[in-house]
């Protein structure tokens, strides 16, 4: 796993994680990169959520979801939370 951080264009923290294969960035204005593919979150209702899988598995090896002002990344058999705020 890697973990890297670089502010955006708007002065946003930007966190970008590294898991196996898959490379989510994280920004909290409001959208989640995964393997290349960028979502908006600002649409979509609080129980919304992301799930990253490896191919053709029922394991789930991360979730993405939105909180209040922020993204969170939970990868699961790490117990390891990643709360990207972007209120400071």
């Amino acid at each position: 796993i890697a973990v890297t951080a670089h502010q955006g264009r708007q002065g946003q923290k930007i966190v970008t994680v590294i898991y196996g294969k898959d490379t989510v960035e994280l920004d909290p204005t409001g959208y989640v990169t995964i393997n290349g593919d960028k979502k908006e979150f600002k649409n979509l209702d609080k129980e919304s959520h992301f799930e990253i899988r490896e191919e053709g598995a029922k394991e789930i090896k991360a979730v993405v979801y939105p909180h209040p002002d922020s993204l969170i990344m939970e990868i699961k058999n790490m117990h390891l939370f990643i709360k990207v705020q972007g209120s400071h």
